[in-house]
C-alpha cells in the first residue's frame, strides 16, 4: 500500500467523504487562481516563489550568500558541462513544480 491509500484510508467510508473532496477541488481551483495572478504581477527584478498556494516575496541576498551561491554554481556548472548532463542555472530562475514554481 503506498502512502497515498494510507492517506486516504480513514476518510475513503466517511459520509464527509464528497465534503472534503469539494473542499480540496475548491483549494486547488484558489491555487490555480492564485498562481495565474502570480505569474501576472511578479516582475523580472523580484526574487519571488509560489509556495503550496502562497506568494513568497524574499529579501535582496547579502553579499555572503552571493559569493557562496556563486562558488557552488561553477562547482556544479563544471561537473555538469564536464559530463554532459544538460544546463545549471543559479539565482532567479524560475522552476515550475506541480504545486510550486
Amino acid at each position: 500500500m503506498d502512502s497515498l491509500d494510507e492517506l486516504i484510508r480513514p476518510i475513503r467510508h466517511s459520509p464527509q467523504l464528497p465534503l472534503l473532496v469539494d473542499r480540496l477541488t475548491q483549494q486547488l481551483q484558489a491555487e490555480r487562481d492564485a498562481r495565474e495572478r502570480f505569474y501576472d504581477e511578479m516582475t523580472p527584478e523580484q526574487k519571488i516563489e509560489f509556495i503550496d498556494g502562497e506568494v513568497l516575496l524574499h529579501s535582496p541576498a547579502r553579499n555572503r550568500h552571493l559569493d557562496a551561491t556563486l562558488n557552488v554554481a561553477k562547482l556544479i556548472h563544471t561537473f555538469v558541462a564536464r559530463h554532459r548532463l544538460g544546463t545549471v542555472k543559479a539565482e532567479k530562475c524560475l522552476c515550475v513544480f506541480p504545486r510550486n514554481d
